[in-house]
Order: C-alpha cells, then sequence, then structure tokens
C-alpha cells in the first residue's frame, strides 16, 4: 500500500490528539482500514474518552495487506514526520498478520496487535446542533473554557456546559460565551479534549452535534475528511442562571485595555506558584476616580492604571473600595478581551464580585476576602 507521506502526516498528526490512555493498551494503536470498493483508507484512534476517524484519501497498490490492521500510533508518527520521502509504502508478507513492513527513507517493521475486533467501534449517526465557521467555534469554546476547574474532585466542573451558551466554572470565577445560533434546548457536559480537537480542524464549515443515543458529543469537518466523537460527563453542572440572576452591577470603569494588560502582567511577576493576591483598590474621593493595583510579597508593586470614565448603577455609601483577586485569574479575563477600540469597561458588583463584558463573552471573578 502507498500512501502520499505528506498528508499521512497531517491525518496522523491530528488522530495522536485521541492516542493512549493508561489502561487500555489497544488505545495506544491506530486503526487502518482500506475500503477495498473504492481504494480509499481510513485510520481511527481512540482514547476511549474520545473517538475519531480520518479519511486519508486514496492509496495505491493495497492488496499486499490486510484491509484491516493496528499499528503502534506514537511510533508511526514519529517515523513519518521525520522520513522526507515523498510516499509512505506499507507491505506485509502473505499470511503474516502479526508484523508490517513500512518503507520511506529505509525499511522499518512494526509488530501488529492481532486483536483489530476488539478495537472500538462508534456510531457517528447525529443529531444536528449547528454549523460554524472555525473561528466562530472556537471562540465559544475558548471564552467558555476559560474558568474550568483543575479540581479531580469535581468532575462537573472539569469540563465545559453547553446549552445554548458555553459555560465553565472552578466555584471561583465563571466564564460564559452565549451562542447566537443555538437558543436552547440541549444539556451537554463536554469534557476538554473536545477543545483539544476542535483546534486541529481546519474546514470552513464545522458541524457540531449530539449522537443518537444522546452520550457523546460530535464534530465533523468535511474539508479534513474527519468525524470525532466525545463521550458527554453523567454528571450535573451547577445552577450557573441562580448565581447570574443574583449579580447586581454597583460601578463600572472605562480603562485602556493595553495599559491594564500591561499593569498586571508587570505586577504578576512579583508572584509565586502559591502567592498570587491582587489588591485592587478604587477611590471616588478626589473629582475623578483613582484605579490603583498593587502586590505586596517577598518584593512588591504598586500602579495605577488611567480610569477614562465612570458608571454607578447603585450610589456608594462610602468613597473608597477595596477588594482582593487572584492576579492570575484576574489577568486571563482580562487577556481575552480583544476591544477594537482598546476602551474596555471593568466591573464590580455590590458585594465585590469583579466582571467583564464583550460581545458574547462574559467573566465574572469572587474576591478573595469574600
Amino acid at each position: 500500500m502507498i500512501v502520499n507521506r505528506e498528508r499521512l502526516e497531517r491525518c496522523l498528526n491530528i488522530l495522536m490528539t485521541v492516542v493512549g490512555n493508561k489502561v487500555m493498551p489497544i488505545s495506544d494503536f491506530l486503526k487502518f482500514e482500506i475500503d477495498t470498493e473504492s481504494g480509499k483508507l481510513y485510520i481511527s484512534a481512540t482514547n476511549f474518552l474520545a473517538f475519531m476517524i480520518i479519511e486519508v484519501g486514496d492509496v495505491e497498490e493495497y492488496d499486499n495487506v490486510e484491509s484491516t490492521f493496528l499499528i503502534h500510533a506514537k511510533k508511526l508518527f514519529g517515523l513519518v514526520s521525520q522520513s522526507t520521502t515523498d510516499v509512505v509504502e506499507f507491505k506485509q508478507k502473505k499470511n503474516d498478520n502479526l508484523s508490517m513492513s513500512v518503507i520511506s527513507n529505509g525499511k522499518y517493521v512494526f509488530r501488529l496487535r492481532n486483536d483489530v475486533e476488539n478495537f472500538p467501534v462508534v456510531d457517528f449517526e447525529y443529531d444536528h446542533i449547528a454549523e460554524y465557521s472555525l473561528g466562530e467555534i472556537l471562540m465559544n469554546w475558548s471564552g467558555g473554557s476559560l474558568a474550568v476547574s483543575k479540581d479531580v474532585t469535581q468532575v462537573a466542573v472539569q469540563s465545559v456546559f453547553f446549552d445554548g451558551n458555553w459555560v465553565s466554572t472552578d466555584f471561583t470565577r465563571l466564564s460564559m460565551v452565549q451562542d447566537e445560533k443555538v437558543e436552547g434546548g440541549e444539556s451537554l457536559l463536554i469534557p476538554t479534549i473536545f477543545g483539544n480537537i476542535l483546534k486541529q480542524l481546519e474546514g470552513m464549515n464545522i458541524i457540531f452535534g449530539k449522537s443518537k443515543d444522546g452520550k457523546n458529543a460530535i464534530v465533523r469537518d468535511d474539508s479534513l475528511g474527519l468525524f470525532a466523537s466525545v463521550r458527554l460527563i453523567d454528571n450535573e453542572f451547577i445552577n450557573y442562571h441562580n448565581f447570574l440572576n443574583k449579580v447586581q452591577p454597583f460601578f463600572s470603569l472605562g480603562v485602556n485595555l493595553n495599559s491594564l494588560t500591561r499593569v498586571l502582567n508587570r505586577l504578576y511577576i512579583f508572584c509565586d506558584s502559591v502567592y498570587k493576591i491582587l489588591q485592587v483598590k478604587v477611590d471616588f474621593t478626589g473629582s475623578d476616580p483613582i484605579l490603583t493595583f498593587q502586590i505586596q510579597h517577598d518584593d512588591s508593586g504598586e500602579e495605577q492604571v488611567f480610569v477614562m470614565d465612570h458608571l454607578f448603577n447603585i450610589r456608594p455609601d462610602k468613597k473608597v473600595f477595596e477588594f482582593s483577586f487572584d492576579i492570575e485569574k484576574f489577568l486571563q479575563g482580562v487577556e481575552h478581551l480583544s476591544s477594537d477600540d482598546e476602551l474596555c469597561a471593568i466591573n464590580f458588583t455590590s458585594n465585590g464580585i469583579f466582571y467583564l463584558k464583550e460581545d458574547n463573552f462574559s467573566y465574572y471573578l469572587q474576591r478573595m476576602d469574600y
């Protein structure tokens, strides 16, 4: 079997996203399938959380290999990516289904698994949810996954919840993107590997759906000949609508986004892996508000950001407000913004929650001393 090396390398690179887990050795292997009627090659990969199949395309001289076989993924990808030939050739000796010769710059022999029947088979029939440009779905996922928890004991929040909004939380913050193409009606708890798959796509039109049994999220990119299925988490997400209904806007400060980002990055230098406390002070004593950011650690730093505009939703009963936030999480929210006019509004609620809104993106961060 002769395969275009460049196309094979691209396909293997995508498939490596879902290769391997620590429990199932078969997940370290790729499943090669040749459609003997069309002469097309399909390759599948799985880590038993996600499954992916990609159409490599037409191959030549495929009658000298088994129509279906399992070959080690990491070794094959390493070889193909380091080869410089135009094609890669696969050859098998007659009556030998335990080894495969792979020929590129040299000749290499791979041991094959002989239990191809144990490799998972996925039904890709699905119910259509929405069709996006690649940029749209990447932006939805990027904003919606910003607050995913790293707490391994909280499975439900190690994922992104989709119900027409893309939402994540780690219980100290919440990020959300309102999907303009879906009005609701769905309820999917999607593992973060879904985002890793999205980053591999390249088509103009990406199809997003749910498997017929409701247990998997499906993504399809026809430009790559790719189907991917990700097993949904069977758990309950928090009632984030209840949280949003309780958010009471207090005051907003208009600042230059670029200046704010630079200030936070400079102060972040004075933090370490444990200490990340950003002190925020807003002083309304004078005619113009004064916004001060401060880090006090082994070394310390303090900077002010010029307030270009401000708005009170509730008249304050005092003139000076002080809050403490996790600077890393504060900065992640700010860096996600992309205001064209460079003016962004940083907002605070009556109980000191910091939040940002831009287009369909919202980000909320609880203060550390609350």
